[in-house]
């Protein structure tokens, strides 16, 4: 194949790329086949062996081993149909780590490109968001199609309020997202109030410990403590009133308080929770070597609910609400050592190459995994898999030719 269509090929895949980062915060069935269509153009564009030679190093082997395990998980898992739902759906752990580091390196900018992407898509996203509450709100007057579930129609409010608080670390943390400054504070403003609408509760926090970094960071960088105070005095005062401007959000967060300092009975999804994890635990200590299977642990853990006679767990059929216990559940400690391992690994290169936004990302990962067993929905995964395994190329590569340059 002459060079002119390589070129071809690969300007196609790269818009495809871009398309699945614009995509996440709107489409969720499209994007299997944008990776399918980015896959096939990777083969099509032709320098396998160039491809085979960058997939060769220490980093794309740790990407794919947490697959490769509930891979061999599934060969001691009694429910066949579950687990082939878990391996499709988490396809993307070994799909996108190959897309990705068999580039030998990004174009300059790239990356940054995808991350705009993002943003963008993130931006239309609530917009649609709130033109669906406007519209139910006129034909029924009720003000709750602006919160939580009924707000967030394209994906769980967590998930969304997710993203966009990792939109908003990037407005926070990038130079030059958009052109006009104005317009990049005015689109912060924008997630922000979009997040108080969703009433995370994780999204909340998120928000604010985004803004303490940003804070700590700039303080050690710039030595300017009075602005900085400043600064923070008035970011959290906005969000503060946005917060305390809507009752629903409020009273999630105030929910949240009520349930952790209070010993008496009741079921919300905060003292769930805390009653999920309990189970969770008991579950794993009996299991905790291999664990049950790759598509045994829900089953596994609804099995305890009936044991313990917690029905309402069982009946919305609830799983481990956090991805670390949900891993070993599935697939032993051996699983949740390798799930520690890519998110730490990473983290470390990040912050050594003082990549900022994509610290954040593995940090906000981390939190929103306590919370929730995201590896095993689409929107968590793909998310996951699709920004992670981006960021760490480009920090590999940067590495890679930092070494070089000092053996030179």
């Amino acid at each position: 194949m002459d060079s002119q269509n390589t070129i071809k090929l690969s300007i196609i895949k790269n818009n495809l790329i871009l398309l699945i980062s614009f995509t996440l915060p709107l489409n969720r069935s499209l994007i299997p086949w944008l990776i399918a269509f980015a896959l096939l153009f990777f083969l099509l564009e032709g320098k396998l062996k160039d491809k085979l030679n960058s997939l060769h190093n220490k980093y794309f082997y740790l990407s794919i081993s947490l697959y490769l395990l509930y891979l061999i998980g599934s060969f001691y898992s009694s429910n066949a149909k579950n687990t082939e739902f878990e391996l499709v759906q988490k396809l993307s752990l070994i799909l996108l780590p190959v897309l990705f580091f068999s580039e030998v390196s990004f174009e300059n900018n790239f990356v940054f490109t995808v991350k705009k992407s993002f943003i963008l898509g993130c931006i239309l996203g609530s917009i649609i968001c709130l033109l669906n509450a406007f519209l139910h709100y006129y034909h029924s007057k009720n003000a709750d199609y602006f919160f939580y579930a009924n707000f967030s129609k394209i994906m769980h409010p967590s998930y969304f309020a997710m993203y966009l608080c990792f939109a908003c670390a990037i407005l926070i943390l990038e130079k030059g997202v958009f052109k006009s400054p104005f317009f990049s504070n005015l689109t912060l403003l924008f997630f922000v109030f979009i997040i108080i609408l969703l009433s995370s509760k994780s999204g909340v926090i998120t928000l604010f410990l985004i803004l303490i970094f940003k804070l700590i960071l700039y303080t050690i960088q710039k030595k300017k403590y009075l602005k900085s105070a400043i600064i923070s005095g008035i970011f959290i005062l906005l969000i503060g009133s946005f917060i305390f401007s809507f009752p629903q959000s409020t009273s999630r967060l105030h929910q949240m308080y009520e349930a952790l300092n209070s010993d008496e009975e009741g079921f919300n999804s905060t003292t769930g929770r805390i009653s999920i994890w309990k189970n969770s635990l008991q579950v794993i200590a009996k299991n905790s070597v291999l664990g049950v299977g790759t598509g045994d642990a829900k089953d596994e853990i609804l099995k305890h609910y009936q044991l313990k006679n917690e029905n309402e767990l069982y009946s919305k059929k609830l799983n481990s609400h956090n991805q670390f216990l949900q891993t070993t559940i599935a697939i032993g400690l051996p699983g949740l050592i390798l799930l520690i391992l890519l998110l730490g690994v990473p983290l470390f290169l990040f912050y050594k190459q003082l990549d900022f936004s994509a610290v954040i990302f593995v940090l906000l990962m981390v939190f929103n995994f306590l919370f929730e067993s995201m590896l095993e929905t689409q929107a968590g995964v793909i998310f996951f898999s699709f920004f992670l395994f981006l960021f760490w190329k480009e920090n590999a590569s940067k590495e890679k030719s930092q070494l070089k340059n000092l053996s030179l």
